[in-house]
């Protein structure tokens, strides 16, 4: 059975670490807005935290 491997970002490339993709790719969209559905404005500083870390 085949292990889940979050789309994450890879660095400095912002490509997707499982598909390639330029991030944050289809999955990874879904994902955050799953997590952050009743809390935009956390998504909105989640996503300035990386990329400056």
């Amino acid at each position: 059975m085949p292990r889940y491997r979050p789309h994450v970002a890879a660095r400095p490339s912002w490509r997707c670490r499982v598909c390639g993709a330029a991030w944050p790719c289809s999955p990874a969209r879904l994902s955050l807005l799953g997590e952050y559905r009743e809390n935009r404005t956390g998504l909105l500083i989640y996503l300035a935290g990386t990329r400056t870390r």
